[in-house]
């Protein structure tokens, strides 16, 4: 992949059978850094990217009102039992690598971790880097992709993960604090460059933890910058239903980079089976977790669905998060113990993923590791 190269995916409506096969074509594979979720439609599903989505937007689906609660995800990973132990703290800050966020919505403003450097005394607007980190008026947050201080998501994917983790309504760890980092444009594509910016953001914004929902191919500064950052990296493992066991340098990338401190998530659907569209292997992918036909907010404050190892790994990244504020002297190897010692064993994930089971919040809390 050559460096600064902007890359992005053309637009390619892909039905149904696209879940369970590759509609990327050999070049964007070489070459793309893409967003890890599947919008779901009227009985169809297309590839997240916003080419030609407003034109689609009527199309969407209406979730099934209901309380999140009674959600399917809810019930598998026994959220009620986890929230009487934890529902996180606000010492612990989650950096959501994605699209950005609509940080303004009622759901999550309360959320956002503020950067003390840029606030007060009129820093919040006065067009100065006041801490020095490379980005002007980054109150809130950043887009390493345009270089601002402006994280707001033109597109909705970031949104939507961070609803999941933070929400009162359909977040898993709604007492913690996220930082929304913009490493894709609005149509859900970047380069190798600005993710690698925005995991070093958020070494210097003190992230605890930090979510990353993209896909590219191999490069090795990638890997280098998921271990840079130290802390517990929840990525995808894609949406092409292939084996990465057997994909070689070829795979999905940062699935694939074998870094100490990263967690590999693919998704599960409502029965606890692999999802049709996720990716998987033994070697490589750590766990599953819920992932299909998952409720949240998008970036207007809108009740959508979507399905995705992107979701899959916001479910887990936000149980990562309640594990981390009732043992914050967990290191990252330990906290990926936990997650995967406390799943659920799955008989068809068995030869699917290196736990051989679906994340479990409750038993994720619960289980021993020491």
């Amino acid at each position: 992949m050559k460096k600064g190269r902007n890359l992005k995916l053309g637009l390619k409506a892909c039905w149904v059978a696209a879940l369970i096969t590759n509609s990327l074509g050999a070049e964007a594979i070489a070459g793309t850094v893409y967003t890890q979720s599947i919008r779901e439609t009227a009985g169809l599903a297309e590839r997240y990217e916003l080419f030609g989505a407003e034109s689609l937007r009527s199309l969407l689906a209406e979730p099934p009102q209901m309380s999140p609660q009674d959600s399917y995800h809810f019930k598998q990973l026994e959220m009620e039992k986890a929230w009487r132990l934890t529902r996180g703290n606000r010492r612990l800050k989650i950096a959501v690598i994605s699209t950005g966020a609509n940080f303004r919505l009622p759901g999550l403003i309360d959320s956002v971790a503020v950067n003390s450097g840029e606030r007060g005394s009129g820093f919040e607007s006065d067009k100065v880097d006041n801490d020095l980190n490379g980005y002007v008026d980054d109150v809130y947050g950043a887009n390493t992709y345009l270089r601002t201080g402006d994280p707001l998501d033109g597109n909705d994917i970031g949104t939507f993960e961070a609803s999941l983790l933070v929400s009162p309504a359909y977040g898993l760890a709604p007492a913690v604090e996220f930082i929304p980092i913009a490493v894709l444009d609005a149509f859900g594509a970047g380069t190798t460059e600005s993710v690698i910016r925005g995991l070093d953001y958020a070494a210097s914004r003190g992230a605890d933890l930090v979510t990353l929902t993209v896909g590219g191919s191999s490069n090795e500064g990638l890997c280098q910058a998921i271990e840079r950052v130290k802390v517990p990296v929840v990525t995808v493992a894609g949406n092409d239903s292939r084996n990465l066991d057997s994909e070689g340098d070829a795979g999905i990338y940062p699935a694939l980079c074998g870094a100490a401190n990263a967690i590999v998530v693919t998704a599960t659907d409502e029965t606890s089976g692999l999802s049709r569209f996720g990716n998987y292997g033994v070697r490589h992918v750590h766990l599953a977790a819920p992932g299909a036909k998952i409720s949240g907010l998008n970036r207007f404050g809108r009740v959508v669905q979507y399905s995705g190892t992107s979701v899959a790994a916001a479910m887990t990244a936000a149980v990562a998060a309640l594990v981390l504020s009732a043992r914050p002297d967990y290191s990252a190897f330990e906290l990926r113990e936990a997650l995967m010692r406390g799943s659920d064993p799955i008989e068809g994930l068995a030869d699917k993923v290196m736990s051989g089971g679906r994340l479990n919040a409750y038993k994720a809390l619960t289980v021993n590791v020491r």
